[in-house]
């Protein structure tokens, strides 16, 4: 009962889905673009849009300066900690080596004969 219940859900939304944006498709009207006859327009808004860019930027530039010193340190504070973090690593192998020597212990008991199975063969 669920189960059919959820299936017809869900192809009424499915249907929807589709049928929805064809609808409004259909009632959007299309306008073609007439291009001025001339582009002394489009220069007038272009030099109005870079003049607004620039007031923009003048205005942001003393709020970057900051920042920009904070993640200068935020990156040398990263390189240092990556540092430490390899140095630690060596450590980590160096006492791992220390404790349990270079050599493979050997295990009896198993009753294995030959060599161990590598990965592949598993």
């Amino acid at each position: 009962m669920l189960v059919n219940f959820l299936i017809i859900f869900f192809m009424f939304l499915i249907c929807y889905q589709i049928l929805v944006p064809l609808r409004e498709g259909a009632e959007i009207q299309f306008i073609p673009y007439n291009p001025p006859t001339t582009t002394m327009p489009l220069d007038q808004q272009n030099e109005n849009n870079i003049m607004f860019l620039k007031t923009q930027m003048e205005t942001i530039q003393p709020s970057i300066a900051p920042l920009t010193a904070e993640i200068s340190s935020l990156s040398n504070q990263v390189t240092t900690l990556t540092g430490e973090v390899s140095a630690l690593t060596q450590q980590q192998a160096s006492y791992a080596t220390s404790l349990a020597g270079t050599t493979v212990p050997t295990i009896s008991g198993t009753g294995a004969t030959g060599p161990a199975p590598t990965a592949t063969q598993q």
